[in-house]
């Protein structure tokens, strides 16, 4: 049964990646170990082809949990990333300007909203901004979400 609201499903991560600087390196720069990592050499299986992936570059990432809701909004995720980050802003601002890093945070939603928007407020807009070199968003139309 469809709902009567659109059904958002939202996930954020933090990422930095880097050729040079290995994910123990930056859990120990950071005092917080990965939710995901890989180093550069690392191999995989693709999901989607099954063929051997070598990884090009190394890899250390938060997560938030995954949410389903009703609005579209990602003010629980950064409020959590806040929470992990909040007394690494130093730190984290000498790896943002660190040529050999790349600081990067990723908004994943699913909806079946198809005119899908974000608001964020100058509080969030400047933690991103102080914390991450880039912000991507990813936005993807699913007609099952609500069912």
């Amino acid at each position: 049964m469809k709902s009567d609201n659109f059904i958002y499903r939202s996930f954020c991560e933090f990422t930095i990646s880097s050729g040079s600087v290995t994910p123990e390196e930056l859990s120990q720069m950071l005092g917080i170990s990965p939710s995901r990592s890989f180093k550069k050499g690392d191999t995989s299986i693709s999901e989607h082809s099954g063929s051997l992936i070598t990884k090009p570059y190394n890899l250390w990432a938060i997560g938030s949990k995954t949410l389903l809701s009703e609005e579209e909004s990602i003010s629980p995720h950064l409020e959590y990333l806040r929470s992990k980050l909040e007394d690494k802003m130093e730190t984290l601002k000498g790896l943002k300007d660190d040529p050999n890093l790349e600081l990067i945070f990723t908004v994943w939603i699913e909806t079946d909203n198809s005119g899908t928007g974000l608001d964020l407020t100058e509080q969030e807009m400047s933690f991103l901004a102080d914390c991450f070199n880039r912000v991507h968003f990813s936005f993807l139309t699913n007609d099952e979400i609500g069912e």
